[in-house]
């Protein structure tokens, strides 16, 4: 393995049958938090720590981009549905 930063670019597996991993920059990292600050100002800092901790389960096979745009709308939605339920 290396230990250089490939943004994206999946890294070669052992196994014959396991799938790649895709390796995040912190490029793709910045980006999460950027977007998670945006989420936590319009929908609350749950919405924000949502989206990060989606991205972090997600960028390592989806890869950065689409993590952070799936773990946005994963942030919105809870975002959104907290305050439907809280009435605010």
């Amino acid at each position: 393995m290396s230990t250089e930063s490939n943004s994206g670019v999946p890294e070669q597996a052992e196994a014959a049958n396991s799938q790649p991993v895709m390796r995040t920059s912190k490029w793709g990292w910045m980006l999460a938090a950027f977007v998670a600050g945006v989420l936590g100002k319009a929908y609350g800092i749950v919405a924000g720590v949502m989206m990060l901790a989606a991205f972090f389960f997600l960028q390592a096979k989806a890869g950065p981009i689409n993590a952070t745009v799936a773990a946005s709308v994963l942030g919105v939605g809870v975002g959104v549905g907290i305050k439907a339920l809280l009435g605010s």
